[in-house]
């Protein structure tokens, strides 16, 4: 359940010129070779990770205990799964969490979902 898009290029012919830069810059590469960047919309020009691919190492970028309990709320029925992700700035991580309990109180006691229609799709099982 990632979110990616993945692409294949033959580095021994001619490749579009930000996969080039990319490619050049990698130090001891041996194919295959894995090189993730961020979302295009971002303007952050490093990757976000490059190695050696293998099995164990797509499952480590994929796959992960929170991924898959995020996904197990959902697909349960939780309306809304929350992820917090810590900024490093204590102060800030507080306000934000204090923020998030805040909001899911008053959600949970506010929000009025509409009822479940005979066409709505259903929610995929998510192996445990």
């Amino acid at each position: 359940m990632a979110n990616l898009r993945v692409e294949q290029f033959n580095v021994s012919s001619n490749m579009p010129e930000l996969i080039k830069t990319f490619w050049n810059t990698q130090t001891n590469a041996t194919l295959p070779w894995l090189v993730i960047l961020y979302p295009a919309s971002r303007d952050l020009e490093a990757p976000v990770w490059s190695g050696p691919l293998g099995a164990e190492d797509l499952r480590t970028l994929v796959d992960s205990p929170a991924r898959r309990e995020l996904a197990q709320r959902i697909c349960k029925g939780q309306s809304a799964v929350w992820l917090m992700l810590e900024s490093g700035d204590k102060a800030k991580d507080t306000a934000t969490a204090e923020l998030l309990r805040t909001e899911t109180t008053n959600l949970q006691a506010n929000l009025q979902l509409p009822p479940v229609e005979p066409g709505d799709p259903q929610a995929p099982e998510v192996p445990p």
